[in-house]
């Protein structure tokens, strides 16, 4: 492990920057792993399921490296009194922003199965729900780089104007469905659960 690493006796203490640029080589290894994984699928068409679940693995593996890094640099090594980590704690900084961008795939893609369920068909084409993904033709959404961001970030503005009206039917409907159930907690607690994502934009 990297704790074995860092904390080893039998030679030299593991120096800082090795270990930083260790942790970088493993956290890049994690993301193409992820991204390589991921093209294998279309994260727009394929189902929904095998998406989301795909895509939760992903997000998954980059926040617990994520999370790793953090606590042996910001707490465990910093604490360990014969080779302690000096200065700030490592962030694996692409891993933790691939993550977050797989994190806004999923948001549109569920977001997206929970129009389709709450429209009838004619709506859906009336609405051209059929389009919705039409401005990330052309985009990779797992292969994040600072260079990438400002056509995602337009991309999904697009997004979220085409899919605006849909949404705005669907809130009345809701309220509708919620102002039915308002007295029962339990059945208000579920239904915010299960729109979550209809709620929240």
């Amino acid at each position: 492990t990297v704790d074995g690493v860092w904390r080893q006796t039998e030679h030299d203490p593991y120096s800082q920057p090795r270990m930083h640029n260790l942790l970088d080589v493993i956290g890049g290894s994690l993301g193409r792993y992820v991204q390589r994984k991921l093209a294998a699928l279309n994260l727009w068409e394929d189902a929904f399921h095998s998406v989301k679940e795909n895509l939760k693995a992903g997000i998954l593996i980059c926040e617990q490296w994520v999370s790793a890094c953090e606590y042996l640099t910001g707490q465990l090594w910093q604490h360990y009194t014969l080779h302690p980590w000096k200065n700030e704690k490592y962030f694996p900084d692409s891993l933790a922003k691939l993550g977050k961008r797989l994190d806004e795939v999923l948001t549109v893609r569920t977001l997206h199965e929970k129009l389709q369920f709450f429209l009838p068909a004619g709506e859906q084409n009336a609405l051209h729900l059929g389009q919705v993904f039409e401005p990330f033709a052309g985009l990779n959404p797992v292969h994040y780089n600072p260079y990438t961001e400002p056509l995602w970030k337009a991309a999904v503005s697009q997004y979220e104007r085409i899919v605006a009206p849909a949404e705005q039917k669907i809130a009345s409907k809701l309220k509708k469905f919620i102002s039915e159930i308002e007295d029962s907690p339990q059945q208000l607690l579920q239904a915010f659960q299960k729109y979550k994502e209809l709620i929240k934009h």
